[in-house]
């Protein structure tokens, strides 16, 4: 089979997984928890949801593990929707058995907007904010491994998910898998999230957000004085619904080991996920990174990220 034989074969594939067969009758919806439609990590926040595939992260556990493999260090994350809810993030990956394992959690806790609100699983991310009825905790344990197999970096993550709504308790767990590879210098990624069965919830089966992300990376290109970098995703939901994605990075080092970035991110925002235009910054000096991330929401107030980064293997 040749190369682009086997390229069509995977996205057939991970096509089909996504596309399979959902929740059997008493559907309420297949976009639940929140948590897993949230971006993971400080950059991909900053670059409207696309992940920075050419990034050794440790949070390749959560957002895309065909780049697993790579992966080095730990990553802590704090978010917070103003006056709303708060998210925690932790995740770490090794070198191991030719590759890299990852271990990682996220926590999101908010209330809903009253006692009589529809459920949390219909809402979208400007939810967030201001909430005054019953507590909502989600949470995801995840673990994988990455490998690179004849030139391609391939990768497995398995997660267990739980909701807890005013004492209820509903979990299930669900797989994600995904392959990258380099051309040049540019890190091209294909992943499907959430495959898995659904939540149940007083007798009724709510859907997980499956879909597939397709995206392609590259950072470290000088210009003059500069670094840029660049993120482009595009992502295709089960229903359906497209949502493509981009961001830029410029990073400038004064000093060798010392450097400061800027961030940007433009994405097509479904209604109630946000706006458009997200912003970062990050300082990294040597093995260790701060990082920061906003974005808005019109009439709501806006999200905040902040995250630290410390990579095994040295400097960013």
């Amino acid at each position: 089979m040749s190369g682009r034989s086997r390229s069509v074969a995977v996205v057939a594939i991970l096509l089909s997984l996504v596309a399979g067969p959902g929740p059997a009758g008493g559907q309420v919806s297949d976009r639940a928890p929140l948590l897993l439609q949230l971006p993971s990590g400080t950059p991909a926040v900053a670059f409207g949801g696309a992940v920075p595939l050419a990034e050794a992260s440790s949070d390749a556990v959560f957002a895309h593990p065909g780049t697993l493999g790579r992966a080095r260090g730990v990553e802590l994350g704090a978010q917070t929707w103003e006056d709303g809810a708060t998210g925690l993030s932790a995740s770490g990956a090794l070198e191991w058995w030719d590759g890299a394992a990852g271990l990682g959690v996220r926590t999101l806790s908010y209330r809903l907007t009253s006692p009589l609100d529809s459920d949390p699983a219909l809402r979208a991310e400007d939810g967030l904010f201001d909430g005054a009825g019953p507590v909502v905790s989600e949470h995801v344990a995840a673990v994988g491994y990455g490998r690179e197999l004849v030139g391609i970096h391939a990768g497995v993550v398995g997660k267990w998910i739980e909701r807890r709504i005013a004492g209820e308790r509903a979990w299930t767990a669900a797989a994600d898998v995904g392959v990258a590879a380099e051309r040049s210098d540019v890190v091209l990624g294909l992943a499907a999230r959430n495959l898995g069965p659904a939540l149940e919830r007083g007798g009724e089966e709510i859907g997980l957000p499956r879909e597939v992300v397709a995206g392609a990376s590259f950072s470290g290109a000088p210009v003059g004085p500069l670094d840029l970098g660049a993120a482009a995703q595009l992502t295709v939901r089960a229903d359906g619904e497209v949502v493509p994605a981009g961001g830029l990075e410029v990073a400038w080092w004064p000093v060798l080991g010392r450097t400061f970035v800027g961030r940007v991110g433009l994405r097509r925002v479904p209604e109630g996920e946000g706006d458009p235009v997200s912003f970062g910054a990050a300082f990294h000096g040597d093995a260790f990174g701060l990082e920061y991330a906003y974005r808005g929401f019109d009439g709501s107030g806006a999200s905040h990220l902040v995250g630290i980064r410390w990579r095994e293997d040295g400097p960013f």
